[in-house]
């Protein structure tokens, strides 16, 4: 049986890529794995892999999680280039 057999026939009986992705959460896939499940079942790019983790698990965009990481990224530059006198 393939790894993703399970998934596959979720999607076969209408799951949509959300459902089978917080059924896969709920077994235990990790997040790589999420990613490979979910672009050989449904046919997705990584972006659109990824925009059903972050949404499933934040309720949010892609876009707004990779805008709130950028904040805290360009801090800590600022911090740093202060500290080396730059």
């Amino acid at each position: 049986m393939n790894e993703f057999e399970k998934y596959k026939e979720l999607k076969v009986a209408g799951k949509t890529p959300a459902e089978v992705f917080q059924i896969a959460r709920k077994d235990g896939v990790d997040e790589i794995k999420m990613i490979r499940l979910l672009r050989q079942v449904f046919n997705l790019s990584l972006t659109e892999a990824k925009e059903v983790i972050v949404n499933g698990k934040t309720g949010g965009s892609l876009s707004a999680h990779q805008q709130s990481l950028a904040k805290p990224v360009e801090q800590a530059l600022d911090h740093k280039e202060e500290r080396s006198g730059n």
